[in-house]
């Protein structure tokens, strides 16, 4: 056995167990989508307007944030040309088109919140409910041991 083939110290390693519930959306609180940049807070969020244009229109994107980030950063970025402006709107649009996806699609995966409730992963479905104008969402809490 070398040095790579120790197992790790589970003193060193941290394990997360997810808890299923449901809960009020309204316990939540309402996603937001932005960025700081050189100390200006740029907001992100869609209007229930944009994400109905996007259902309207068919133009629904699947393609996750988190999953799909180095290309999503690229496409707006080469598209912006620079205008911080430009690449905020793309970001903008993402998310409503995101957003309408689950609108239309639906999901399966539960909003997940950390131990102390708040968002770690889910804010599309999570305003897709909102939306939808759901009362309560099925969630895991992300809960160290």
């Amino acid at each position: 056995m070398n040095e790579n083939d120790k197992p790790a110290d589970p003193k060193n390693q941290i394990k997360e167990v997810a808890i299923p519930a449901t809960r009020k959306i309204a316990q939540i609180g309402k996603p937001f989508y932005g960025a700081h940049h050189e100390g200006k807070l740029y907001g992100f969020n869609p209007a229930k307007e944009d994400i109905e244009n996007a259902i309207n229109n068919n133009v629904l994107e699947s393609r996750g944030f988190q999953s799909h980030w180095d290309e999503l950063n690229a496409e707006w970025a080469l598209a912006a040309k620079g205008n911080l402006d430009e690449f905020c709107r793309l970001q903008k649009e993402y998310h409503a088109r995101r957003v309408a996806f689950f609108v239309v699609n639906g999901w399966d995966d539960p909003i997940e919140l950390n131990e102390n409730g708040t968002m770690k992963d889910g804010t599309h479905r999570l305003k897709a409910a909102i939306h939808k104008n759901m009362d309560e969402v099925k969630i895991t809490v992300k809960k160290e041991v």
